[in-house]
């Protein structure tokens, strides 16, 4: 397998199939689940639900019912400082994905390949269920591929997320 590494801004795409792995990561107290960041202010506030993009239309849907894909990729791009979070957003990557076609009707991506053409840095290297069947094995696959230089977006229960870090 030719490896594209972090160097290259890289993404893999890992399944997870087993509830909770992770998942205080990923979610906002209940006390500031309301609250919005400027988009620039910290894009490790970004949310699928922000009023600033989640009616923007993907396919037949919208950021706010299906976008959390895209809100994942956006995170990674301004993570990774592919795109400056001044200008760059999850709104107008699904913008700029949706100028390409690069939705279904049900608001999914259309093709990996159309993620490459919006963010030409960002290279899907694989697509892979996990080994491991419990959490610690499933952190311990995620973290080596980090350790490896990859940046990492998992599925959690049909939830996309872009993993930061593991401990």
């Amino acid at each position: 397998m030719h490896s594209i590494k972090k160097s290259m801004l890289s993404v893999v795409l890992a399944m997870l199939t087993f509830l909770g792995i992770i998942a205080g990561t990923y979610t906002v107290p209940a006390a500031h689940a309301a609250e919005e960041s400027t988009a620039s202010e910290d894009y490790h506030l970004w949310r699928q639900m922000d009023r600033r993009w989640a009616d923007v239309a993907i396919g037949g849907s919208t950021i706010r019912r299906s976008g959390c894909l895209v809100t994942s990729i956006a995170i990674l791009a301004a993570h990774s400082g592919t795109r400056d979070p001044n200008t760059f957003n999850p709104g107008t990557f699904a913008n700029d994905m949706s100028a390409l076609g690069g939705f279904t009707s049900g608001g999914a991506i259309a093709s990996w390949a159309t993620i490459t053409q919006v963010l030409p840095e960002v290279r899907v290297v694989d697509y892979t269920s996990f080994k491991s069947s419990d959490q610690a094995g499933k952190a311990a696959e995620i973290k080596a591929r980090m350790d490896q230089g990859y940046y990492v977006v998992v599925n959690v229960n049909w939830h996309w997320v872009f993993v930061e870090g593991v401990v």
